[in-house]
């Protein structure tokens, strides 16, 4: 999850010939969350937060179709193999690459590691965060633990596992 404070990395166009290479910012994260485009980052830096409890506007919601676009995108690329599309990525990334397997498939395989956004239930109970936004969320709202973790568990990758149709490989 991006704090604002890193330097994006970009790879060059054809940095490796064997390979089409795509690196993705999220709405209002890496590049969207850095000048000049900064301004406009209406998701502030507390992801996990917006519009928590509405599962039609909340931020995953958004940044995990954008996963789904990215796919999108790649197929209209004439020297991509459609085919062949493989995604990987860490912690939060690794999130959006279960999202994107699941809710695209297209991809030929997956490779997420350490992630997040995986069993909110028993998560709350060993990590301080982000449980401490979802209990601030939950006292602003004044909600239930029970519609707390409803709400979360639509966004919850391990409830996407079963739609995951393609060879994975994972670590923690």
């Amino acid at each position: 999850t991006d704090g604002g404070s890193s330097t994006p990395w970009c790879m060059g166009g054809d940095d490796n010939k064997d390979w089409c290479e795509l690196i993705l910012s999220t709405r209002g994260q890496m590049l969207n969350n850095r000048p000049p485009y900064q301004a406009d980052n209406i998701y502030g830096s507390n992801y996990y937060a917006y519009e928590f409890g509405d599962t039609s506007s909340h931020y995953y919601r958004g940044a995990y179709l954008d996963c789904v676009r990215a796919i999108d995108f790649l197929v209209t690329r004439e020297k991509v193999n459609a085919k062949n599309i493989f995604a990987a990525g860490g912690s939060q990334g690794g999130s959006f690459v279960y999202a994107a397997a699941a809710l695209d498939g297209r991809l030929r395989a997956i490779a997420p590691s350490i992630t997040g956004h995986a069993d909110f239930v028993d998560d709350v109970k060993i990590v301080s965060w982000p449980a401490n936004v979802f209990e601030d969320c939950q006292e602003a709202l004044g909600i239930t633990d029970e519609e707390m973790f409803t709400f979360l568990s639509y966004f919850d990758v391990k409830n996407f596992a079963s739609r995951i149709g393609c060879p994975t490989i994972t670590n923690f």
